[in-house]
């Protein structure tokens, strides 16, 4: 996906990530990989990866050209 403003990515606590046209308002895909809802959701300047981060303790970065993760790591918020 590229940043061109054709798109917006949103995150729920139905624990998935979509993604939509902005053009026509059409629903374009729907992913759930987070056990939690989904906290935070962004996207790097180029467009080429987004992050997401849950309530299960777990951050996914995001290859959005395959929308496949490409990191996922596991956080314990209170050993920070």
């Amino acid at each position: 996906m590229k940043p061109d403003g054709n798109h917006l990515i949103s995150c729920s606590r139905d624990n998935s990530i979509r993604i939509w046209d902005c053009y026509n308002g059409f629903l374009l895909q729907t992913i759930a990989q987070h056990d939690e809802w989904v906290r935070r959701i962004t996207q790097s300047i180029d467009g080429k990866l987004m992050a997401s981060a849950s309530k299960d303790e777990t951050v996914i970065v995001w290859n959005t050209e395959k929308l496949i993760p490409a990191i996922v790591s596991k956080t314990n918020a209170l050993d920070v």
